[in-house]
């Protein structure tokens, strides 16, 4: 389960939202964003979005998904006991300036039909091309179903160093794309982008790339309203209603799991 699903995951017994959760296990495999191939099934279509101003902007509204790719840890060349997380933090702390996380390409395409107009952008998360001002709004959205004010919603209890990067979103990443909301509608549309690129960029990629590269293995999600917990098996989420739930499977998870868990009972 990727963390992306917690945006638009509810309870199916009360529909609160969002969920809680904690992760305990992920899987050593990460997605990659194989941009190249997207170019080559679409270059009839449009040209690369990532050169301002070089494409028409129906063209890039009608561009299809990324094309997805999963490669396991060592395929990606990280050792099978290491952790991906940690050195995506280093990476961007070194300030890589394109594709920073393994040498892929941006998960992020922009664009502008002719100077003078709105800048338009996508990624993985926001997948259609949205104005910058709302597009900004959109990933603070994203960001606010990680954590309300100081309290966290999603918790990495695993041996990766998850809750760090959730750190860096809530402290460092959300702090600048709310000043870039308040600041953006007071600059010329060629000055958006090139803030876009100096100042945004980077910290997006980070985003993208932990809310959609990762997947969860094994955890739990919480409703803080009616108190269930809802295992997270084989990274997929098991949201059932009462009557539907397996007791001798819900029982095994509760024993393997629950001395790791705040929201497992004893």
């Amino acid at each position: 389960m990727k963390l992306w699903l917690l945006d638009i995951l509810a309870c199916p017994i009360d529909k609160k939202f969002p969920l809680a959760s904690e992760i305990f296990e992920w899987e050593p495999i990460l997605t990659q964003i194989d941009r190249d191939s997207t170019e080559k099934t679409q270059e009839k279509e449009t040209p690369p979005s990532n050169k301002m101003g070089d494409s028409n902007q129906s063209g890039f509204n009608q561009r299809k998904p990324q094309v997805l790719e999963k490669k396991s840890i060592e395929e990606m060349g990280i050792d099978s006991k290491g952790d991906p997380i940690k050195l995506l933090i280093e990476e961007y702390r070194n300030g890589t300036k394109d594709g920073f996380f393994f040498n892929e390409k941006s998960p992020i395409e922009w664009f502008s039909q002719d100077k003078g107009e709105e800048l338009l952008i996508r990624d993985a998360l926001i997948i259609k091309s949205t104005k910058i001002s709302q597009y900004l709004q959109e990933t603070l959205f994203h960001i606010n179903e990680i954590v309300d004010e100081d309290h966290y919603f999603i918790h990495d209890k695993s041996d990766w160093v998850g809750q760090k990067a959730l750190k860096i979103i809530i402290e460092e990443i959300k702090p600048v794309l709310r000043k870039s909301i308040e600041y953006i509608p007071s600059i010329s549309h060629d000055e958006k982008k090139n803030y876009f690129i100096t100042q945004l960029k980077h910290h997006l990629e980070f985003l993208n790339y932990f809310k959609y590269s990762f997947e969860i293995k094994t955890g739990v999600i919480y409703c803080n309203q009616c108190k269930r917990w809802y295992p997270i098996i084989d990274s997929i989420p098991q949201l059932l209603p009462d009557n539907v739930r397996d007791e001798e499977s819900d029982e095994k998870f509760r024993e393997k799991w629950k001395k790791k868990s705040s929201f497992i009972p004893s």
